[in-house]
């Protein structure tokens, strides 16, 4: 039984994953606006230990996750007290790292469900909001690495705006809204943009149809098998 969650502490623990993922949408764009946003690396720290709790219900999984999770945490902290262009590319790429993998171990656990419980909705939503997460990690490290990649406006003239900037449309772009304030210039940047449209499309068709599923194989569904005509 080690590491098998009850049905309710599964749900609390995506659920509290849920909240944390929100509290940070909602303190991003205002936190990194500052020199210093200590605010977002602990609603960043809260989101990790959020979702390693969200893996309890396997062993293995849990183990890699914590192996992920380590460099990530150790590298935000370190670039909040050591800004180095390189420390943050390293950062960034051990953030998307571990939100790819709890977004997989949450699809994961979901797909294998045979029921549809609280936690099913909670888990879908938060797979969600690890793609536009995970999607601004992989533009700050695209933009780091061939600056001039976005066309961003002359109002981001630090690291902790242009974060904020590609984050915003990260989940422009996951929901294909399309304002088109920010313009991919690069062909690495136009590729990731074409792929989180892609991603995110085809994750909500794949959710709904997973929810649709779980009702058509509920009870009483079938009922006439077996009888004669």
């Amino acid at each position: 039984m080690l590491f098998h969650n009850t049905p309710r502490e599964q749900s609390g623990s995506f659920l509290t994953l849920l909240l944390c993922l929100l509290i940070l949408i909602l303190v991003s764009p205002f936190a990194e606006s500052h020199q210093r946003p200590i605010l977002v690396d602990l609603v960043y720290s809260a989101v990790f230990f959020a979702g390693i709790w969200s893996l309890f219900h396997n062993r293995k999984i849990l183990l890699v996750g914590l192996l992920i999770l380590l460099p990530a945490s150790v590298l935000r902290w370190w670039y909040l007290y050591w800004p180095q262009e390189g420390l943050l590319l390293f950062s960034s790429a051990s953030s998307a790292a571990f939100m790819l993998f709890n977004a997989y171990a949450l699809f994961h656990y979901i797909m294998h469900q045979r029921k549809p419980r609280p936690d099913t909705i909670y888990g879908g939503v938060c797979i969600y909001l690890f793609l536009a997460f995970l999607w601004a990690e992989l533009y700050v490290m695209v933009e780091l690495l061939a600056p001039g990649s976005f066309a961003l406006g002359e109002q981001v003239d630090t690291i902790q705006s242009l974060r904020a900037e590609l984050g915003y449309f990260s989940f422009v772009t996951l929901t294909t809204l399309g304002f088109g304030e920010i313009t991919p210039t690069g062909n690495m940047a136009r590729t990731l943009t074409i792929l989180e449209a892609l991603v995110g499309q085809m994750f909500v068709a794949i959710f709904v149809a997973r929810l649709v599923g779980f009702h058509l194989s509920g009870p009483g569904r079938g009922g006439g098998k077996g009888h004669g005509s």
